[in-house]
């Protein structure tokens, strides 16, 4: 396939952290330079050490308009100057343009009408969920007065947002999700059906994450070696990634198994509320906070340890953690939510909690660690899965059937 001319058009980009949605749009963009295609990103630059345009040894552009999204109504300003930015663009000079953040997708849509190309949107979830989710967790212990006027503040904010997502997916010539069950999100939440739409999964670096060549000795190399089993869950610490009831189950999966240890990395609101619960349930000793890691710790964790957990109670479209932990041939468990049964399935049977009650994990952990035969049996296959399911080189051929097939005006 001849090489394609591609703007992506985002909110925040590398080195500044986006999330999951930042951790893919990063490594597509490298991926489908490294397939020949020709990639500049429009993306904002709130610190002082990105650059207002600059071209990466690969050949990659960053352009950077000015804004930040820590709320809604800097997003909007944030989204109106990358507009400002965007007619500086020669449209001529692109073939497709791919997006999928809420606030630049505003501007996105309006010059991709303007300028009459093709268009992909990457859906990452549903955005009025996300953000109500969010807050209304972020409340849930205050008092009645605050979280009914939290939530009745959100109302017309939530209903703006699933209008403004709706209405760029309709738009969009083309809709990528990163599962099968977003695609269900934009059928039932969002009341959309589009025709053009393909599913791309997120993936993980092979060059960085790849199993260990000895689990056992980087487990004593990393001072973990009495841990048994070691489980690792690497998450945001917010109320919908369930880390404070995976939590409470550790308080029935120590009593059967004495020796678990539990490694907790991520950094979130309700980090402190987390730590005080561990210490009041006597788990001091049993589940460490790790906070802030490195990309290079954070594999060398996935190598060493048993098994990776998931504890999501809402809201999960895909899960990078879940791939990357994979491509460590480090198994993962999980609950029974969004898009976490539909890749933990293909591990095998037994990967999936029945529920997402703290018993219900405490179960499937408990089950799991007790289970030398299934534990085998997948030494060997995660690291398969990864590698044949979730490869950035992967998802960028796809993004570049997707942009090639919208360009020729075939169907997908």
């Amino acid at each position: 396939m001849k090489s394609l001319r591609l703007l992506w058009i985002t909110s925040v980009f590398y080195p500044e952290s986006g999330g999951g949605s930042g951790v893919h749009v990063y490594n597509c963009v490298k991926s489908l330079q490294k397939r020949g295609h020709r990639v500049t990103v429009v993306a904002a630059g709130a610190k002082q050490e990105t650059s207002a345009e600059e071209i990466w040894p690969d050949g990659v552009r960053v352009m950077r308009y000015e804004g930040r999204f820590e709320n809604p109504w800097r997003g909007i300003g944030a989204g109106n100057k990358c507009y400002k930015l965007l007619k500086n663009i020669i449209p001529e000079d692109y073939d497709a343009v791919l997006c999928g953040s809420l606030y630049s997708d505003r501007s996105a849509f309006k010059w991709i009408r303007k300028n009459k190309l093709p268009g992909i949107v990457f859906f990452y979830g549903p955005a009025d969920l996300e953000y109500t989710t969010e807050i209304q967790g972020l409340a849930r212990h205050k008092n009645i007065f605050i979280r009914s006027a939290a939530g009745l503040g959100l109302m017309p904010l939530g209903w703006w947002m699933k209008q403004q997502q709706a209405g760029h997916i309709a738009a969009a010539g083309a809709v990528a999700t990163l599962s099968l069950h977003s695609q269900e999100v934009i059928k039932d939440h969002l009341g959309l059906f589009p025709q053009k739409m393909s599913v791309i999964p997120g993936g993980a670096d092979s060059n960085l994450y790849r199993p260990s060549e000895d689990r056992a000795a980087l487990k004593k190399q990393l001072g973990y070696d009495q841990a048994q089993p070691l489980i690792l869950a690497v998450r945001r610490l917010i109320p919908r990634t369930g880390v404070d009831l995976l939590i409470e189950a550790m308080q029935y999966v120590t009593k059967e198994l004495p020796g678990t240890l539990l490694l907790i990395a991520g950094q979130g609101a309700i980090k402190d509320e987390l730590e005080k619960r561990s210490l009041a349930l006597g788990l001091k000793d049993r589940v460490k906070f790790l906070g802030y890691i490195s990309e290079t710790e954070k594999v060398r964790l996935y190598q060493a340890a048993d098994f990776s957990v998931i504890p999501t109670i809402s809201l999960e479209g895909f899960g990078l953690s879940i791939a990357e932990s994979l491509a460590c041939d480090t198994p993962v468990l999980g609950t029974p939510v969004g898009s976490i049964p539909e890749i933990l399935s293909r591990q095998g049977p037994g990967m999936v909690f029945k529920g997402i009650e703290p018993l219900d994990m405490a179960n499937g952990i408990i089950a799991f660690a007790r289970n030398e035969g299934l534990r085998e049996r997948l030494k060997g296959r995660s690291a398969s899965l990864a590698q044949q399911q979730y490869s950035w080189d992967t998802a960028a051929a796809e993004i570049e059937k997707i942009a090639g097939d919208l360009m020729r005006g075939s169907n997908l």
